[in-house]
């Protein structure tokens, strides 16, 4: 059996966010450049960040249930989640704040480009691309606001996802009832 550490599941939680901060990424640069709309821009960014937000909960619900087994190494507490997202929500924090310092070091102007500078943006889009319209960067400036969002989601959506599984609520019955039609029963 393999042994599982708190790390190894935070990695897992960084990875989830990678893989759909990706794919958002593709999807949402694709169809928000094609519209100047504000209103679809807002709905497509609240879709990103719903299904940003279930794929995050679902990871740490797993990771709760992995963690009840009675095999498992690791030992759940209600609180866990906090800790499964402090990496990812590190890294976002870390690039937010070397972007900012990068812009006022060595911003990209007419005549300069800074390599640095351009890195760490692209970093951070990427990071927060499931809050792409939200967060809505432009070169030095963003959207406070959709900066604390792109914190604040992740963070309540691993925690209240892995206290629902620490917790053993079962999520699934209550989307069955959206994805499978009923059938009536009289003949």
């Amino acid at each position: 059996m393999k042994k599982k550490s708190v790390i190894g599941q935070a990695f897992g939680i960084l990875l989830t966010h990678i893989l759909v901060s990706l794919m958002m990424f593709f999807i949402l640069i694709g169809i928000l450049n094609l519209t100047d709309n504000a209103i679809i821009r807002a709905v497509l960014s609240l879709i990103s960040a719903v299904v940003y937000a279930f794929m995050i909960f679902s990871n740490a619900y797993e990771c709760a249930v992995d963690d009840l087994k009675p095999y498992s190494t690791l030992k759940p507490y209600a609180a866990k989640g906090a800790l499964l997202i402090s990496v990812t929500v590190g890294v976002i924090i870390i690039l937010g704040v070397l972007r900012i310092i990068l812009w006022k070091v060595a911003p990209i102007t007419d005549d300069t480009i800074s390599p640095w500078t351009l890195a760490v943006n692209g970093l951070y889009l990427f990071m927060t691309s499931p809050f792409l319209d939200i967060v809505r960067i432009k070169g030095a400036d963003s959207n406070i606001w959709g900066q604390l969002i792109s914190v604040v989601v992740p963070v309540a959506a691993c925690m209240f996802g892995y206290y629902c599984g620490y917790r053993k609520w079962d999520y699934m019955k209550y989307i069955n009832r959206f994805v499978y039609e009923k059938k009536n029963k009289r003949k």
